[in-house]
């Protein structure tokens, strides 16, 4: 879809996999608004100054690599309508989808889609997701749902990639998926929503003045914004020396690299006891920082 000065709709942040899979085509990236406050007009004429057009808008709409956060039902029927007047594709990275532990579910974009024109054939949506989060990460198995002549071009791609993903791990995925699938997830849910509980008092017990973090719903992910003129880099690069902590800076999660007083804490490896050393040392490093 994308060719050199080409934009990209993407969150801001959004997942640093997605922004470096899109670097290789030299993009030109803004900043999607799914409350719908800019027209695609306005986005139209900034990539239009870019040398370009817009291609796509890509967003995970469940839990958000690094955020954590979920947009509403009206957030996403706002990307569709964005979507239409701007004749862009929605790439929608569902990863997370699988993994909520509170609160109610959000029908994907695509269903929203589907439900407005009747067909998938009629959407604009790619629906992706992944086993590697609810399965096993090393089968490294997904998957995408979309009209019948998107996929049949990607396919093409695919094979000329990487002639197919592993045959045995497919096989494998398929067997497991159609049998223990969901008593697997709910296993998986309860016991990250146990980690998630456990980061958030921890977080709320040893983080100083200043520090805010979101709380999400479900998925890995709790972002951390720190006290401005503070840098998740820096913090970092100390934090491996003195305190043996390791996070994501936040600055990597941002198309123009901005933001830098934020960082990512996943809570998916991490049993309580190291939650909660982890946070003691983390929150320590910060005050000495402030």
């Amino acid at each position: 879809m994308l060719s050199p000065k080409d934009t990209a709709l993407v969150g801001w942040p959004t997942y640093l996999g997605a922004l470096g899979a899109f670097n290789a085509y030299e993009p030109t990236y803004d900043r999607l608004d799914p409350k719908g406050n800019r027209s695609a007009a306005d986005f139209a004429t900034k990539a239009a100054e870019a040398g370009g057009r817009v291609k796509f808008a890509y967003l995970s709409v469940d839990f958000a690599n690094p955020t954590g956060e979920t947009l509403d039902r009206a957030a996403r029927e706002a990307v569709i309508d964005l979507a239409d007047q701007a004749d862009i594709a929605i790439i929608e990275d569902a990863a997370y989808q699988t993994l909520r532990f509170d609160g109610e579910p959000i029908p994907p974009i695509l269903a929203l889609e589907i439900a407005r024109k009747g067909s998938i054939e009629a959407c604009r949506t790619l629906y992706c997701g992944s086993f590697s989060k609810s399965l096993a990460p090393g089968l490294r198995v997904g998957w995408i749902c979309a009209a019948s002549e998107i996929i049949s071009r990607l396919v093409l791609m695919k094979q000329a990639a990487d002639l197919h993903s592993s045959t045995v791990n497919q096989i494998v995925t398929h067997k497991v998926a159609s049998t223990i699938f969901a008593p697997h997830v709910a296993k998986l849910r309860a016991t990250y929503m146990a980690r998630r509980d456990h980061l958030l008092a921890a977080l709320a017990r040893e983080m100083p003045e200043g520090v805010e973090w979101t709380k999400t719903e479900g998925g890995m992910f709790v972002w951390v914004t720190l006290p401005a003129g503070m840098d998740g880099a820096d913090l970092l690069a100390q934090s491996l020396k003195t305190e043996r902590v390791a996070f994501v800076p936040g600055r990597a999660f941002y198309a123009d690299g901005s933001n830098g007083n934020t960082l990512r804490l996943s809570f998916s490896c991490a049993n309580e006891a190291q939650i909660d050393e982890g946070m003691k040392r983390l929150g320590r490093l910060i005050r000495t920082n402030r």
